[in-house]
């Protein structure tokens, strides 16, 4: 069993294809690929301006646990399935260095397909891919 394997729950497919469950991402060994969804960055800034008290170490904790992942398996590519960002209001400054720091550790390509709370990052340039899909 290969390092890939140790690191979290490992779901066999059909005809030899593998997949590695860790924590809230999806690892295809095969594909060096990383996939995430319902990021959220911004999500505790935007309750915040509501007057609902979230911690704002979240963020912080949500791309350290990123981080790790991809120490752990060393991704050519990371898949956001769509919802990295959670509004116009949450994109603040600190959101945007964060993830802009996280893009230059990470050695892999990024690519957001961009979900409904991303429009925002139509306006950001960040050094990552976008596939905008719209229904």
């Amino acid at each position: 069993m290969s390092n890939d394997m140790r690191i979290g729950h490992q779901v066999d497919l059909s005809q030899g294809k593998t997949l590695v469950l860790l924590e809230r991402v999806l690892y295809v060994p095969k594909y060096h690929t990383l996939l995430l969804s319902d990021v959220h960055l911004g999500k505790a800034e935007t309750f915040q301006m509501a007057g609902i008290p979230v911690a704002q170490q979240v963020n912080g904790k949500t791309l350290k646990r990123l981080r790790s992942h991809c120490n752990k398996v060393h991704p050519e590519q990371i898949f956001v399935l769509g919802d990295l960002f959670h509004s116009r209001q949450g994109m603040v400054a600190e959101i945007a260095t964060a993830w802009s720091k996280f893009l230059e550790e990470m050695d892999a390509k990024v690519t957001l397909i961009v979900g409904n709370h991303d429009r925002i990052v139509l306006k950001s340039v960040f050094n990552m891919n976008y596939i905008i899909q719209f229904l």
